[in-house]
């Protein structure tokens, strides 16, 4: 049996399916920021991934240059490009990590102000029926 960390058991969703139609639902105004965010992550893999590549081109020309003659302008020139992919990379992985945490913190506010409201809503006999413990777990379980 799986358990919560330090409770009892963990709870599986009821829906799981619907809980995710809803939760995307819930995102849908953060849409644009989250798609420039996937464009980027894959940009930043992109180039992360490409950059090996260019090493081997790189290996290939300072072997060259050992059996004969080195073309220290090729070599600066790869070598630079390298430089640059895994700049970019970085750079695209940064402003995606950054977006994405704005995301998730306007996301977390956004749910924290709803539901605030609604427990601002609530009768105080609500409160004298039903446990703290109750009370917090329906809010973090919902």
């Amino acid at each position: 049996m799986r358990r919560g960390p330090g409770r009892g058991p963990a709870e599986k969703a009821k829906d799981f399916k619907s809980a995710i139609k809803r939760l995307f639902s819930e995102l849908k105004i953060f849409k644009i920021l989250i798609i420039i965010s996937i464009i980027l992550a894959i940009l930043s893999a992109v180039l992360s991934i490409s950059a090996p590549d260019r090493l081997s081109e790189l290996t290939d020309k300072i072997s060259e240059g050992i059996m004969g003659t080195m073309d220290m302008q090729a070599i600066k020139k790869i070598a630079i490009g390298i430089g640059l992919l895994y700049i970019c990379s970085a750079i695209f992985n940064f402003i995606q990590s950054i977006l994405m945490t704005d995301v998730a913190n306007k996301f977390a506010k956004s749910l924290r102000k709803r539901i605030s409201i609604k427990i601002n809503k609530l009768p105080l006999r609500y409160f004298d029926k039903n446990s703290t413990g109750d009370i917090l777990s329906r809010i973090t379980n919902d």
